[in-house]
């Protein structure tokens, strides 16, 4: 087998046994680079072609694209036989994926040394100084220019790029760090001189350029680097720097540097993560040993918060902000960020702000500090938040003893000022501590106490992840685990796009098709949750989402402006408020969409029978008025609703869905008799045999029956 070697961190080349290969053509290259960004993952056909053509494909890009897949195997494979299956550039799903080892591909290899680093240091006796900075030289000289630097200029190599490159400075503090501790500042300033002049921001490579000079008896040029960062931070953000640089500085003026602390025995995380878009296919016939394993439904996410953990450890107290409306798996999240924490090492305690006006000041720190080993009744008034704050710290300094800690808060929306208050005391005492705060919320529903106490702690604020839906992984183990055990990629498909990934919702529906219900059903847990969200709306606000319900599933505001009578303006002032509620998107052309299909069923529900008959009687007399195509009037919704239309008038606007050949036509048609039993008409019966109505393979996985 042939010694293959690709480098993306530098200009891009390629080696077969040491001799240099020549990839022909730009498009080929960005093709294996865009694979290998992917890690093993495969990429959709679909994707490669809009991110390489910049989002303007050509016709016939597939075509395109399987040419040059042929020109990666005959790089890859010269001697494999015709027909033979590819075994490194593979076809997968509905895409292509690279199969290499980790020592193959320079970028995997840096990561898996960087991975190999941050688990060497997660016993109970971290290794030498000396052994960390060999793993660390191996893991830097991976490097031989920027990352991707091929492919600068292309959009979709940015965001890989920027975490390859911020993972590559983090791993030259660490090896700063290391030297310090071996008293080795020489090696310290020509490491991080060059980064601290093209990257200011990096206040942590400026602390420990800034205390290698000190030692170095350069202090007038460490007072010089610290104060250029400020200056810089300043400037160009309207930020003070950092505690940690104020500190030092303020040490240096006192000669009063302290030795920097070494590296904590507890390293959280693996930083090694696929990077992979929503949509793309993992491998089926490769086991990736990525510890540790992600969130189910949100990996992305998941290694972001183990990242902001591994920060807290190393460089002190960080916070990380999780938000999510009702349902979307925040505390599950939590819960498995909370069993790896625990895993390495960590202590994790935890407490819910409670949902009762009666509940005593601070008390869901309270329910944490026992946690922690210590009485919260002990020399103090309960309910104090003072008090509070200081049985809180006694209880995390014990703690530290063993390791680092993680607190995490819960339904932070429902704190009271003294939570608030105990939260932002703690990060004081403890900022230089290894502290992980946690603190989730519904952050629509934040009040302003809440939303001033994260801008008072933007400065350690390590991370705000939202979490928006899982991905089709996800909603595929939530419908097993709830039961639907014949799944097919059409009806996960349908499942996501109905409830948005939204796993409360995929639990309730995929619950109630186990017991026999259709993907089209409403369970009425599922809607409840809907109606309680819209019940905070103004009753302007569910009148114009009830219109956008019978409108259709994307329409503009001139189309609503038309139905509901109001000034465009005014209209969009309305749905900017169901916007910050996330009920509503509002897409590139400016269309509104429900954020996902149950919203819109459960407003299209809410509307009564003889109302939402006249709202479909004035839509089709404008339609009439303005002509076909002026005004779109809405199908029926895309689960069966027999009552839905109720006047003879409807039926003309869903006839002509129901006559175009597609999936989504025949549930719509299916409404139309309807009208005929209750008026007599005899219009909107479908011809025999008509496509439409024929129960195909597409109707079958909506669950559609025949």
């Amino acid at each position: 087998m042939a010694d293959r070697r690709i480098h993306v961190l530098g200009p891009m080349h390629i080696e077969l046994d040491d001799a240099p290969i020549r990839l022909p053509g730009r498009l080929t290259r960005a093709l294996l680079a865009r694979l290998v960004i992917a890690r093993g993952h495969a990429v959709s056909t679909d994707r490669l072609a809009d991110e390489l053509w910049d989002g303007c494909p050509p016709p016939k890009a597939t075509s395109v694209l399987q040419v040059h897949i042929h020109n990666l195997r005959r790089v890859f494979e010269p001697e494999r036989p015709a027909r033979a299956p590819a075994t490194v550039v593979v076809s997968e799903g509905l895409g292509y994926a690279l199969r290499l080892g980790d020592t193959e591909v320079d970028a995997w290899h840096f990561e898996s040394l960087m991975d190999a680093y941050l688990h060497m240091n997660s016993g109970a006796r971290p290794p030498e100084a000396e052994t960390r900075i060999r793993l660390l030289d191996s893991a830097l000289e991976c490097w031989q220019g920027r990352a991707l630097e091929s492919f600068a200029d292309c959009g979709w190599a940015g965001a890989e790029a920027a975490r390859l490159t911020d993972l590559y400075l983090t791993a030259g503090e660490l090896r700063a760090q290391a030297a310090l501790e071996l008293d080795r500042a020489t090696e310290v300033i020509s490491g991080l001189r060059r980064t601290v002049e093209d990257r200011p921001d990096r206040e942590e490579s400026v602390r420990l350029l800034a205390i290698a000079q000190y030692r170095l008896g350069q202090q007038t040029e460490a007072l010089a680097t610290l104060r250029r960062t400020a200056e810089f931070l300043t400037r160009e953000m309207g930020l003070d720097p950092g505690r940690r640089i104020q500190d030092l500085e303020t040490a240096i003026l006192n000669q009063s540097v302290p030795v920097p602390r070494p590296t904590p025995r507890t390293a959280p995380i693996a930083v090694r993560a696929a990077v992979t878009a929503p949509g793309d296919e993992p491998p089926t016939d490769r086991i990736d040993c990525i510890a540790p394993a992600a969130a189910p439904g949100y990996p992305m996410q998941h290694k972001v918060a183990l990242e902001a953990a591994y920060e807290a450890a190393v460089y002190g107290a960080r916070v990380v902000w999780i938000g999510g409306g009702a349902g979307y798996g925040k505390t599950t999240f939590t819960g498995a960020i909370a069993d790896e924490l625990r895993r390495r090492g960590w202590t994790v305690a935890a407490g819910r702000c409670p949902d009762v006006d009666a509940a005593p000041p601070g008390w869901t720190w309270a329910e944490m500090v026992p946690q922690l080993g210590v009485d919260p009744t002990v020399s103090g008034r309960p309910g104090d938040p003072f008090h509070i704050s200081r049985v809180l710290v006694e209880g995390c300094r014990g703690a530290f003893a063993d390791g680092p800690v993680a607190l995490i808060l819960e339904d932070l929306h429902r704190a009271d000022e003294a939570t608030l208050q105990i939260l932002r005391q703690a990060m004081t005492w403890l900022h230089d501590r290894p502290l992980l705060v946690i603190a989730t919320l519904r952050d629509v529903e934040a009040p302003d106490p809440v939303r001033a106490t994260m801008a008072e702690l933007a400065e350690p604020t390590a991370a705000h992840i939202e979490l928006t839906g899982v991905d089709h992984d996800g909603a595929c183990a939530i419908a097993r685990a709830a039961g639907l055990t014949r799944l097919d990629s059409g009806l996960l498909a349908v499942l996501h796009e109905r409830t948005g990934g939204n796993p409360l919702f995929l639990r309730e529906l995929t619950a109630a098709m186990a017991a026999g219900g259709a993907v089209h059903d409403l369970p009425p847990s599922t809607r409840g949750v809907i109606e309680q969200q819209l019940t905070r709306l103004r009753d302007d606000v569910r009148e114009v989402l009830a219109h956008a319900a019978v409108c259709g599933d994307r329409v503009a505001p001139a189309t609503l402006a038309a139905v509901t009578g109001r000034p465009e303006s005014e209209l969009i002032e309305l749905l900017g408020a169901a916007e910050r509620a996330r009920l509503v998107t509002i897409d590139p052309a400016g269309r509104i969409a429900f954020a996902h299909t149950l919203i819109r069923d459960t407003v299209f529900a809410g509307i009564p029978l003889l109302r939402r008959a006249g709202m479909h009687r004035s839509m089709h007399e404008l339609r009439g008025t303005t002509g076909p195509g002026g005004i779109r009037v809405a199908d029926a919704p895309a689960h069966p609703q027999p009552r839905s239309v109720t006047i003879d008038a409807g039926a003309e606007p869903v006839s002509p869905a129901a006559r175009r050949p597609h999936a989504g036509a025949a549930p719509r048609w299916r409404v139309v008799p309807e009208p005929d039993r209750l008026t007599g008409s005899t219009v909107g019966r479908c011809p025999i045999g008509c496509p439409c109505c024929a129960s195909g393979p597409a109707d079958r996985a909506a669950g559609i029956p025949p």
